[in-house]
């Protein structure tokens, strides 16, 4: 699974491997940003010469595209969530999926695109985070309790049956449940888990292109791991441990 909106708070630090303060992020800016970028995510003893252009590439993409004229912290925040999370989550598990299409695993990627908007109404930024999961699961949320709604119990039931049909079956679908495997014409497809789940073409296509393409233009990129680049090196990618996932069976 893979973590759209991780918690940047200090005392959350643990989630995430980044924290910024509360007060910072009532005033959180595109320079703010941008100087997360050069001075954590692309800094010059990781990258050398190259640094520059890879900051410039970053901020483009995660700063400045498609931003409104009237962009607030809100805006910002959710750009360095989509960042982060790309790092930590979201460029290792679409690798290992891509890995084992070319081994020909039959792979079912799904993501968790619900949550409840309990859990975000005090926070200037929203959706599913990294253990989104536990409540449906485990019976308890690292976010707070909340009281489920009807949406909460059709999203647990989703999940769990398809898990355990999957477990007995060695496939999460069923004949109330369209979930194909990926497949080469279909690399990214996913499900989208929510209480009225649906198949999705094609996982953040701009962000991947972004990452697969732009970025090994640069040379030093080139020679990195892509899919854990420069200082944040923070967290291994584990399966099944952030919100977006892919479950298969080994041939």
């Amino acid at each position: 699974m893979i973590s759209t909106s991780s918690v940047l708070d200090d005392e959350e630090k643990y989630r995430t491997g980044v924290a910024k303060s509360k007060s910072r992020g009532e005033t959180f800016s595109a320079e703010d940003l941008s100087n997360f970028i050069r001075t954590v995510v692309a800094t010059k003893k990781q990258f050398g010469e190259q640094a520059v252009q890879f900051q410039r590439q970053l901020v483009e993409f995660f700063v400045e595209r498609d931003a409104p004229k009237n962009a607030d912290q809100s805006f910002y925040l959710n750009r360095l969530i989509d960042l982060v999370s790309d790092v930590i989550f979201n460029l290792g598990i679409y690798h290992e999926v891509q890995l084992k299409l070319a081994k020909n695993w039959t792979t079912y990627f799904f993501v968790q695109e619900y949550h409840n908007y309990q859990l975000h109404a005090h926070r200037p930024y929203e959706g599913a985070y990294h253990c989104n999961e536990f409540p449906y699961l485990y019976g308890f949320s690292v976010m707070g309790d909340f009281e489920f709604n009807t949406d909460d119990y059709m999203f647990k039931k989703n999940l769990l049956h398809s898990l355990i049909r999957f477990i007995k079956t060695g496939e999460p679908a069923d004949e109330d449940l369209n979930w194909p495997p990926v497949e080469r014409n279909y690399p990214s497809r996913y499900l989208s888990m929510t209480p009225k789940p649906k198949m999705k073409a094609e996982y953040k296509p701009q962000n991947i292109h972004f990452w697969t393409k732009v970025l090994l233009l640069l040379e030093r990129v080139k020679s990195c791991t892509v899919w854990r680049p420069c200082s944040l090196l923070l967290w291994r990618t584990v399966i099944c441990v952030c919100n977006v996932c892919c479950v298969d069976q080994m041939p």
